[in-house]
């Protein structure tokens, strides 16, 4: 083969490749994924991914199959993990630190909520 023709096959492959990932939905960031929480079940983990994908951070959950066959919702087994790109690990971990100290600095109650007297 000629060199001008290797080059083209690198290209079409790498281009291949690119379009595959993208199909695939995962993101092209640099390094392997590192886990920054884990939640107690599935609709914490998928609370937790919708907030760091609205931050621009691209999610991925994996957690025990075993967990939702069963409909197990408590326990190890139900355990979901949250896993974003290296890169972007620090900055996730900041925005969920953040929410957490917010939360634990309004008593638990969000700023939309009402204080009700007993009579």
């Amino acid at each position: 083969m000629t060199a001008s023709a290797l080059d083209w096959l690198n290209r079409r492959r790498r281009a291949d490749s690119q379009r595959a990932q993208a199909a695939a939905g995962s993101s092209i960031q640099p390094g392997e994924p590192v886990m920054v929480y884990e939640a107690a079940g599935d609709l914490e983990a998928q609370v937790i991914k919708a907030y760091l994908q609205d931050a621009g951070i691209p999610v991925m959950l994996q957690g025990e199959a075993l967990g939702r066959v069963y409909g197990l919702t408590v326990g190890k087994i139900a355990r979901v993990r949250v896993y974003v790109p290296a890169p972007l690990a620090e900055k996730a971990r900041e925005l969920l630190e953040r929410d957490e100290t917010d939360d634990e600095s309004d008593g638990g109650m969000n700023a939309e909520s009402t204080d009700y007297d007993l009579l």
